[in-house]
């Protein structure tokens, strides 16, 4: 592994796209050989650990990040380190959310993969409106990101802060289950809060498009699935309604997908009813719901 971080690494002085694209391509397959045929969490130092559903998390992240370059062979060779040097960025970052222990670690690369994704559609956009979308992007996760962050802060149980060991945490009220949720919901996202993602779709590049979709909608799934295990009492109570609400979104939007022309914005409202598919599943709380998702 450390070897192909440190071709990826030289591939950057080369200046060679297809030698780059050819690096995450042997990256991904190495791993692919490496699967783990366990299903139990493999504890690999205090801050990092692993199982096989964030192993294979991470190899989608190489899949894509392997299939953006072959879907940007066009960029302008100037550009190509800078290009480089934000996907080997979300490579990183990738690694921290997936294979980390702590939540307050998860936490902080979860957020900093906006910055990545922004500078994406920021230098490659290719339109004005690429600015307005950044904004909402930045907003709408901001707005849901600091509640959670003071939910962390004050629930104040070390148990808690570890991702792969559950507490149930009873003594909360609806707000506490509203912040925990909906800084994944909106991610991924969840009916109504999903303005964000059709104009983010429209002004990024494709290779923006591509993670969007292929990427950073699944963490909000990744991290939903973990906190769903820490609040299952409420998860009784509340997740009826929003599972009927996923049930509206994905009805009103499969009927907007076909009066749609263009075709970034219909893989926008397609990746919104999809994801709602995903948002039931995992709120069903049942293995069935878990596998499906």
């Amino acid at each position: 592994m450390f070897i192909f971080f440190g071709l990826i690494f030289l591939s950057f002085k080369i200046k060679s796209w297809w030698l780059t694209q050819n690096f995450f391509f042997f990256f991904f397959f190495f791993m692919y050989f490496k699967i783990p045929l366990y299903n139990y969490f493999l504890n690999i130092s205090y801050l990092f650990g692993m199982d096989m559903f964030s192993y294979l998390m991470f190899m989608l992240g190489i899949w894509i990040i392997s299939l953006v370059y072959m879907a940007s062979v066009n960029l302008k060779s100037n550009y190509l380190i800078y290009f480089n040097f934000l996907m080997f960025m979300f490579i990183i970052i990738f690694y921290f959310c997936f294979f980390s222990n702590s939540f307050i670690l998860f936490y902080i690369f979860y957020e900093i993969n906006l910055i990545p994704v922004i500078i994406l559609i920021y230098g490659w956009g290719y339109q004005y409106e690429r600015f307005k979308a950044g904004f909402y992007l930045f907003m709408y996760m901001i707005f849901f990101s600091l509640p959670f962050f003071s939910c962390l802060l004050n629930l104040n149980k070390l148990v808690f802060m570890y991702l792969y060991y559950f507490e149930y945490l009873y003594n909360l009220n609806l707000y506490y289950y509203l912040f925990l949720m909906m800084i994944f919901l909106v991610k991924m996202p969840l009916f109504l809060f999903h303005i964000w993602l059709p104009k983010a779709h429209v002004e990024a590049p494709i290779a923006g498009s591509m993670i969007l979709a292929g990427i950073m909608l699944k963490l909000g799934g990744f991290g939903l699935y973990h906190v769903l295990c820490f609040i299952f009492k409420f998860n009784l109570l509340y997740n009826f309604y929003l599972i009927s609400l996923c049930l509206l979104g994905m009805l009103m939007l499969s009927l907007v997908c076909f009066f749609q022309s263009d075709l970034k914005i219909l893989i926008a409202y397609s990746s919104v009813v999809h994801m709602g598919l995903v948002i039931i599943g995992l709120l069903t709380m049942n293995n069935l719901g878990y596998f499906g998702s």
